[in-house]
Formats: structure tokens, sequence, C-alpha cells
């Protein structure tokens, strides 16, 4: 069986949460449901923000989780255009190991940046 977006965003989310110096927060770009009017009234978040940021040994990251056959908006593609411009990391997830892989392999590339730049406070 596949995997919901749900559950790989929580799954991610948990699992970075878990590792030292790296936050990542969920963000809910879904609108409120309106249960009187039935119908979901507009989020107070950019469009097409990524789902997951994350922060690790100070370096950011958008994780962009996309279940079954869902592809990326042009807001989203914006989005991660801007990121990237800023120096940095995106990338999409179409399965909890996917994002865990590639997680590592940011955590891997910030944990050395880090490490490279000494102790001094910028």
């Amino acid at each position: 069986h596949s995997e919901s977006a749900n559950q790989i965003t929580a799954n991610l989310v948990r699992a970075i949460n878990s590792q030292p110096q790296c936050v990542a927060y969920r963000i809910n770009n879904t609108g409120i449901w309106d249960e009187a009017k039935q119908l979901f009234r507009k989020a107070h978040t950019e469009p097409g923000l990524p789902d997951i940021i994350v922060i690790a040994y100070g370096y950011f990251a958008g994780i962009e989780v996309k279940a079954g056959k869902d592809k990326q908006s042009e807001y989203q593609k914006h989005r991660q255009s801007e990121i990237e411009r800023a120096k940095g990391v995106y990338f999409i997830a179409r399965s909890t190991d996917e994002g865990l892989t590639r997680f590592s392999e940011f955590q891997n590339q910030a944990k050395q940046k880090h490490g490279n730049q000494g102790t001094e406070p910028v």
C-alpha cells in the first residue's frame, strides 16, 4: 500500500526533529474547513510554500511532499526557484524512505559546511 501525504509528512517531521541540531516544521497550506459553508476557507500562508521547512546546522531546506500522481503546482515551482536562488535546498519526497534519504544527504552536507566554519559567531 502506498503512504498518504499526511503519513509521509508526519514521519519526516518526527524523524528530522529527533536529530541533533535539526528542526522541522510542518507548514499547513490547506485552507480551514468551514462547516457552516461546507468549504475550505483560504489559508493565511503564501501559496506554494513547501510542506516541511527544515533547518539543520544553520542550513535551510524545504521539502515538498507528494503522494501518488500528485504534481508540483506553478506556485510550488516558483517557491522552489526562490529558495534555491537564496542558496537553500529544496526537494520533493514521494515516500518516507525517499524523504529520509534526501534529508540525510542534506544533513551530511550541512554538517560538513558547519564544521568548516569554525565556532565564531557570525
